[in-house]
């Protein structure tokens, strides 16, 4: 069995301790060995969501590929299920085919377990992917939380109850030994290292933990007040507030407890903590402290003051690992109604917009530089805020071209993620709710289309959008007109028309070149050495590609970078120059892995296949293959016309070198690979590989033959 650290996976870190559900979570797992969905039911604040993660962490290591948490809170409509469950299984759907279909395929063969957390106002969504998910392979497991049922076939539901207490005049022994207690105590000692249960208060604090009936989030908000009140007046006081609510005699519902306790911590902050809580429930999926003080519109030292105010009450809860802030979205529901209430709505969603426009177009930037690595986990984080405010935008007319621009400024971000029909989707949607965008944010918005349909394979599509953005090009610089000129030669290119595609590529590197930008003047270089390359003229083509290496480094851009050091490795695969294609690869690897771009990790696999092929290292060549192929459906990345004359007949040789059936049976076994999995495996063998001669028994020529 594979060690929990080397199971992929994207579960948090654990926040606290777990306390009292050792034998919930010996239930779970039971009930997870017997049927493929568990669904754990609560009411909110019961702690559904760190039991469902907590089951999960201790069942990850039954699944190869992997435990994959989606959160189901920032979504609003039931169709976005299947998307976002897609997003961290790092799926898209190919050019004609559905989400469904391509979660199906993605999860084929795979031991696989999924968490969806909060699904009860996604009822009929969840319902469905989950269905789609289960039907599509018998490895998948999956664990959701909800406060009803999801009604799928075969489902095992899992009451969770709230923590056991101690009964009404127990001693002090019996009230330690409560699991409600336990929490309680260790959460205030969270904070009050020195705390502990005592004689003079062990009978307060049963009387709290009784009060509360278990409720693991009520008890974690009374816990809080300890820092300033003693627990017999917080007894006292909480008492005094369920009674307005009903007898005590009677079990009051667990909902209006827990909505009573976190009403009481609200009404004890002072207007400016209160005003910042309301403020916060914009946030999806959690923030940062900068973003933080943009939104709620505070200076940012205040900002972290208040931060740690709600945070020391557990209004909010900090990731220590990330720096972030979160709300349970029990408290976020409670916090939404009174920034409703308040007036603000409108106001803090247009800053939260505005905050994430500015936060896309410096990514933009960054995507393209030297930190593009740290910008794509920080765009990782704040998807669910981006895709937020690009949902809130589109439903007001008056902030339409702010919304364009946030997703012109995402599509790098999207691209390098592999999401292209999630981006020519949102892309498209925006543009078509803009008709009198100025010149500069249509001609951006149909270059993305274009350049997004391109690498989905619709050459066509992509002219025509292409085509458009450069008519307006011509009006707003030679820049402009130079980068659209790049995909609209490639298009022509697939399209079989070489003049054209010459003409584009030419003008292409000319208006750069002119232009002094290393950065676009390597793209339009790597551009022309491709068309170079398709007529033959390998010796130009190698030392443009140098060139793109060299401007691509100088001006820090990786991904350009890692496209011409591909090239190159292609290049020397075809002069025989295989210790150069493989010194080459080695390099571009390290990007894929360090960037996790989709499309230089699926280029450095098809490459390394063709490697592999001219080794004559057949079994490879097809684990590779499979696994670049996997990836391309996974991002919907196309290979262009010069990468698919290149390896076609190479992976042809491979296959019949080996058998179809050997050949059928390791390209599976690639496609089950995760893209890192394949990535390491490639660069492993790369390291190993044996200099000496290739598959047609020529000896290998490097760069000193030359």
């Amino acid at each position: 069995m594979p060690h929990p650290a080397d199971i992929p996976n994207n579960l948090p870190e654990s926040l606290g301790s777990f306390v009292g559900r050792a034998r919930a979570i010996d239930e779970i797992a039971a009930l997870l060995a017997e049927s493929r969905l568990v669904t754990l039911v609560g009411m909110g604040g019961v702690g559904k969501t760190r039991l469902a993660l907590q089951a999960a962490a201790e069942a990850m290591a039954r699944f190869a590929a992997g435990a994959w948490l989606a959160e189901l809170g920032p979504v609003h409509e039931g169709r976005r299920v299947r998307e976002a469950i897609a997003s961290v299984l790092g799926v898209r759907e190919e050019s004609g085919e559905t989400l469904e279909t391509a979660l199906a395929r993605r999860v084929a063969g795979r031991e696989i377990l999924v968490v969806l957390d909060n699904c009860e106002h996604v009822l009929e969504g969840a319902a469905e992917a989950v269905g789609g998910l289960l039907a599509a392979a018998p490895g998948v497991r999956v664990v959701a939380t909800s406060r009803e049922p999801l009604r799928v076939a075969g489902e095992a539901c899992f009451l969770v109850p709230g923590l056991a207490v101690p009964r009404a005049g127990a001693g002090r022994d019996a009230i330690e030994h409560s699991y409600a207690v336990r929490l309680f105590v260790d959460r205030v000692r969270a904070a009050s290292p020195h705390f502990a249960l005592a004689e003079s208060n062990a009978a307060s604090i049963g009387a709290i933990c009784r009060l509360l009936d278990g409720i693991p989030l009520a008890l974690e908000l009374a816990a809080a007040r300890v820092r300033w009140i003693p627990p017999r007046a917080i007894a006292s006081q909480l008492r005094e507030r369920l009674q307005r609510l009903g007898d005590l005699r009677a079990p009051l519902p667990r909902r209006r407890i827990l909505h009573a306790t976190i009403d009481w911590s609200h009404e004890l902050l002072e207007d400016d903590a209160r005003a910042f809580f309301r403020r916060l429930a914009v946030f999806a999926g959690g923030w940062s402290a900068e973003a933080a003080a943009a939104v709620c519109d505070l200076a940012s030292g205040e900002a972290c003051r208040l931060l740690e105010c709600l945070a020391d009450r557990s209004l909010v809860a900090l990731d220590k690992g990330t720096g972030r802030h979160r709300m349970l979205e029990t408290v976020r529901e409670y916090a939404l109604l009174r920034l409703e209430e308040s007036g603000e709505a409108h106001a803090v969603a247009e800053r939260h917009l505005e905050h994430f426009a500015q936060f896309a177009a410096a990514g933009r930037r960054e995507l393209m530089g030297p930190h593009q690595a740290l910008w794509v986990q920080r765009c990782d984080a704040e998807r669910d805020n981006v895709n937020t405010a690009l949902a809130w935008s589109a439903q007001r007319s008056a902030h339409a071209l702010r919304g364009l621009r946030l997703a012109n400024a995402m599509k790098l971000y999207w691209m390098t993620r592999g999401q292209l029909h999630a981006a020519l989707r949102l892309t498209l949607a925006a543009l078509g709710r803009c008709a009198d965008a100025p010149a500069a944010d249509r001609a951006q918005a149909l270059f993305n289309a274009g350049q997004l349909h391109y690498f989905m394979g619709r050459h066509g599509e992509a002219c025509a959008c292409l085509e458009k953005s450069l008519a307006i090009a011509r009006s707003l610089g030679e820049a402009f007109v130079a980068a659209v000129l790049q995909p609209l030669g490639m298009a022509a290119l697939a399209r079989g028309d070489l003049e054209r595609a010459g003409r584009c590529f030419e003008e292409a590197a000319r208006l750069a070149a002119a232009g002094g930008d290393k950065a676009a003047i390597a793209g339009a270089t790597n551009a022309l050495a491709m068309f170079h390359r398709m007529n033959g003229a390998a010796r130009t083509a190698r030392r443009l590609y140098d060139e793109v290496v060299r401007l691509a480094r100088e001006s820090g851009n990786d991904e350009i970078e890692a496209t011409g050091l591909l090239n190159l490795a292609m290049v020397a695969i075809e002069q025989a120059h295989l210790d150069d294609a493989r010194s080459s690869l080695l390099a571009a690897m390290r990007i894929a892995l360090a960037t996790a771009s989709a499309p230089s990790s699926q280029s450095a696999l098809d490459v390394c296949g063709a490697l592999a092929a001219v080794r004559g290292d057949a079994l490879r060549a097809a684990r590779f293959s499979g696994a670049a192929a996997a990836l391309a459906q996974r991002s919907g990345v196309r290979r262009d016309a010069a990468d698919a004359q290149f390896l076609e007949p190479r992976i042809a040789a491979a296959r019949a070198a080996l058998g179809d059936a050997a050949f059928g049976t390791a390209e599976i076994q690639g496609r089950r690979l995760e893209a890192s999995q394949a990535l390491r495996e490639a660069q492993a063998w790369l390291r190993e590989a044996p200099a000496g001669v290739s598959a047609t028994g020529e000896s290998e020529r490097s760069t000193a033959s030359r």
